[in-house]
């Protein structure tokens, strides 16, 4: 075991002061952008202990607090004062100031250490659109109050922060009319502009959302009540999601342990966001309105209750709950579907696409999201690990693991090493090595399958399959639990077995009962690691992660000439792919060392991804748009299709067309989120996705057929954790 690995597991787990409690009454102009705030801070004994000055920090635009009573407030950091003016930090992040608190002319602390404080000010930061390449961007705010809406985070540093201490709290928030204003815990009083919530447990940040919504509500349970806020009266859309809410409180309180609050909202916002709060959730107006939420970024939010807004996460040894949640959420009800594979392969795929070595990074560096790569990590690489510590501990094992991590750091802020000791506790043994070579190194094992013989086992029937397996990565090899499936003629289901590969090659051995006919590695895609590009059939993820892309526009004789060229300036606009844009005139030959994207139906180099996606059975005509079985007219229609660059497997080549060019710009829009599809139509002016898919990939590196001809066995979907029988309130 390296030095690295004995440092991680050893890890201590984060000790938590006590939580400084804020009395608040606050103020909210929205056609000012501005808020006023009194603050009755209790301050915990740990912070007093030192007998020195207490720290906090404010944001730069709310100026330095006034403390009425007795307590002296001193900026202590000039740089960021003249932040001030700035009107926004660095990255999109609120500008902060520094002060020090501490008793006037020689005094003492209050004897209930209890500090009032006085300030307001104009917060009104701009969505910053991170677009770290161009396949995808992610818009957010440091937090913003105008005529729209009120969002404040913890990182709009609306309230005082002592050095990251959690939080309980009391927010009474004066609105203008027809206002509502949403936060953690109980609402406890609302009457007139006033509504008033108490937050009696720790959080780790306090918010304030603000609008003019329609509430609902019904009972979710035993003592907690489901509500939405919508800033348009829709009861039906309104009931779909109140009932979901009481199905997913339900299912993770079976899974789990009980719901830790008293109330979820679905809370409508108004831009497209998908946060997850503790006791709600703030999703956009188009968000809620998708037909898949339900099942997919619903539930998600639901259980960020349990993972990150209950335990909360030591987010500077590495963001855990992210890949927890996608697992328990997305994962497990695509598995109860009978989608667990195809769910695995496509998080795994877009690993591949997405994660280079200039851009990988170990799991333990993973905080938020930002781009495709990082969500490629934080959150895919993150949901294999438990994926993998769920097949190695057994169902049972692993869920009682998550009961035991939520019980004990309920309310407290958890770390991988953490997580390592409690699945270590219930496994009954060891477990620091195992996750260490997941969350501390880079990039992934990479696996070939290499000679297979067989031969008599000594025993009737009984057929021995030898074959050599081995980790072909550039740096050292993993500790692997790698299952292999083996075909029987006669048999409708395969032979299944576990090996664990510990170095860089094994051979190993099974016994069959009869005529072995094919042998596949890993067929359920249960292990981290960079697949073969023979398992994968070309996908616009493909090109949407390409390092190098070249755009091929159409000549300026192409009606939609200006449409194309608006959709590839802004793909062009990120800054971590290098996107080349060409006119087909000017092009001599196709790049070599490029993906390609080939726009408008008069390109001239369309004809060589007619001729790649040929052997997919596809066709594109002026008549006709055919995807093998899909097929749609070709009046009023767009499309994407991609497939393998004629002179390099390993690129790929896409070609979208149109008919119109007002639907230029939605493909421009949508296209980056249909990443793991091989082929895409939409219809009218929105566009409206009508037909999509992935080709069907040839022959798999890991499969060896035993037999020419051989139908492979069929291997029957993985249980799953616990079945979602629900429709998802629909």
């Amino acid at each position: 075991m390296s030095l690295s690995l004995l440092v991680f597991a050893a890890l201590p787990r984060v000790q938590e002061p006590s939580a400084v409690h804020h009395d608040l009454r606050v103020r909210i102009a929205p056609q000012e952008h501005r808020l006023e705030v009194q603050d009755a801070v209790t301050l915990p004994a740990a912070l007093l202990e030192a007998g020195g000055p207490v720290r906090l920090r404010l944001h730069a635009q709310l100026g330095a607090p006034a403390a009425p009573d007795g307590i002296e407030v001193l900026p202590i950091d000039a740089e960021s004062a003249s932040a001030a003016t700035a009107g926004v930090g660095e990255h999109g992040a609120a500008p902060v100031r520094t002060f020090e608190l501490r008793p006037a002319g020689g005094g003492t602390w209050p004897a209930d250490r209890r500090v009032r404080l006085v300030y307001g000010g104009a917060i009104d930061h701009e969505l910053v659109a991170e677009e770290q390449e161009y396949a995808r961007s992610f818009a957010r705010s440091a937090g913003t109050i105008g005529p729209e809406g009120v969002v404040l985070s913890g990182s709009s540093f609306w309230i005082p922060d002592f050095g990251g201490a959690l939080v309980t709290f009391r927010l009474d928030v004066e609105l203008p009319e027809g206002w509502q204003a949403v936060s953690q815990g109980d609402r406890i009083a609302r009457g007139g502009r006033r509504v008033t919530w108490l937050c009696a447990q720790p959080m780790d940040e306090a918010y304030l959302v603000a609008g003019q919504w329609t509430e609902y509500s019904r009972p979710a349970g035993d003592d907690v009540t489901a509500f939405a806020f919508l800033r348009q009266p829709d009861p039906e859309l309104a009931e779909r999601y109140l009932a979901a809410t009481a199905e997913y409180l339900d299912l993770y309180g079976r899974l789990i342990g009980p719901y830790p609050f008293t109330k979820f909202a679905l809370v409508e916002n108004f831009w497209e966001t998908g946060y997850g709060m503790p006791s709600f959730t703030l999703l956009g107006s188009q968000v809620i309105r998708l037909p898949f939420i339900l099942q997919s970024s619903y539930p998600h939010e639901i259980l960020h209750n349990w993972w990150g807004n209950s335990v909360f996460v030591a987010v500077e040894q590495g963001n855990w709950c992210e890949g927890l949640t996608a697992y328990l959420a997305d994962h497990l009800i695509a598995e109860s579907q009978g989608r667990g594979e195809a769910y695995r392969r496509d998080t795994l795929k877009r690993y591949r696409d997405f994660v280079r070595d200039a851009v990988d990074f170990p799991l333990t560096q993973f905080r938020s999201r930002h781009s495709s790569a990082t969500e490629a990590v934080g959150y895919g690489k993150a949901l294999m690990l438990f994926h993998m510590l769920r097949l190695d501990l057994g169902d049972e094992t692993f869920t009682r693991g998550l009961r035991q991590l939520y019980d004990r750091e309920r309310f407290q802020r958890a770390s991988w090493g953490d997580l390592t000791a409690v699945f270590g506790e219930v496994a009954g043994r060891d477990l620091g090595p195992w996750f260490a070579q997941w969350l501390e190194r880079t990039g992934a094992p990479e696996l070939e399958l290499g000679d297979v013989t067989i031969e008599d086992a000594g025993r009737p029937e009984a057929v021995r399959v030898t074959f050599e397996l081995r980790q072909v990565q550039a740096d050292g090899p993993y500790h692997l639990r790698v299952p292999v499936a083996i075909g029987v003629a006669g048999r409708q289901q395969a032979v299944r077995d576990v090996i664990a590969l510990d170095d860089r090659a094994l051979r190993a051995s099974i016994e069959v009962p009869g005529a072995p006919v094919s042998l596949q590695v890993d067929p359920g895609f249960d292990v981290f690691r960079r697949l073969d590009r023979s398992e994968l059939p070309p996908t616009l993820g493909q090109l949407f992660g390409a390092p190098r892309v070249t755009i091929v526009l159409p000549g300026a004789d192409d009606p939609l000439a200006d449409a194309w060229r608006a959709l590839a300036e802004s793909w062009s606009r990120g800054e971590s792919a290098d996107v080349a844009l060409v006119s087909a005139d000017e092009l001599g030959e196709l790049p070599v060392d490029r993906a390609v994207w080939v726009l408008g139906d008069s390109n001239r180099y369309r004809e060589a991804v007619r001729a790649s996606i040929a052997g997919f059975g596809a066709a594109i005509d002026g008549e006709r748009i055919e995807f093998g079985a899909q097929r749609v007219t070709r009046a009023d229609h767009a499309f994407a299709v991609v497939g393998p660059h004629p002179r390099d497997p390993e690129l790929a080549i896409g070609w979208i067309g149109a008919d119109r060019a007002a639907a230029v710009p939605g493909l421009a829009r949508k296209l980056p989120h249909y990443g793991k599809y091989s082929y895409l139509a939409f219809a009218g002016d929105e566009p409206t996705n009508d037909a999509k898919g992935q080709w069907t990939s040839a022959s798999s590196a890991l499969c060896r057929r035993l037999e020419r001809d051989a139908p492979l066995p069929v291997l029957p979907p993985s249980e799953p954790l616990m079945r979602v029988e629900s429709s998802g309130g629909r």
